[in-house]
């Protein structure tokens, strides 16, 4: 699956399905989940991750190792590993707002989407849709693709 964030730079990461199971894009779908219950979780003023600065996200501490859980200030964190990928899954805020920011990393090469926290349940509804058309598509049952629907017109959210 490509997943593209369509603003003056185009942001594209690709998540494999796994073995041929679709396993990567459960895991991938379930992170969105486990994000969007942790931060529907915290307290209004811990729902933030002011003064979490940029080189404190996970994302950017490939060498420390952390996995799942790793919490900081009030922000969350995840990885998921996927055939020779890892993604990383930033709880964040600017100032347009809550955000997630997903970087594919790949060797030395690194690409990122940043989604507004509004869109998360919208994103984990379509990542269920292509997760459900691959199951779909084991049992050599006909995939109906008009079911996935067109993309939602595309938002300018970056980072600041």
């Amino acid at each position: 699956m490509q997943v593209s964030e369509v603003n003056r730079n185009r942001s594209t990461i690709i998540v494999p399905a796994g073995n041929g199971d679709g396993e990567g894009w459960v895991s991938f779908r379930d992170i969105l989940a486990d994000i969007n219950e942790g931060m529907q979780s915290l307290e209004p003023d811990e729902n933030t991750s002011a003064g979490f600065q940029e080189g404190d996200h996970l994302s950017h501490a490939l060498g420390r190792s952390l996995m799942s859980g790793h919490e900081n200030s009030g922000a969350m964190s995840r990885i998921l590993r996927v055939e020779q990928k890892k993604f990383y899954f930033d709880l964040g805020r600017n100032a347009r707002g809550q955000y997630l920011k997903v970087s594919e990393v790949t060797g030395p090469d690194r690409s990122s989407i940043v989604l507004p926290v509004s869109a998360l349940e919208q994103f984990h509804e379509i990542i269920g849709q292509f997760l459900a058309s691959v199951k779909t598509e084991e049992t050599s049952v006909d995939v109906d693709s008009s079911a996935i629907g067109p993309p939602a017109p595309s938002r300018s959210w970056t980072e600041d």
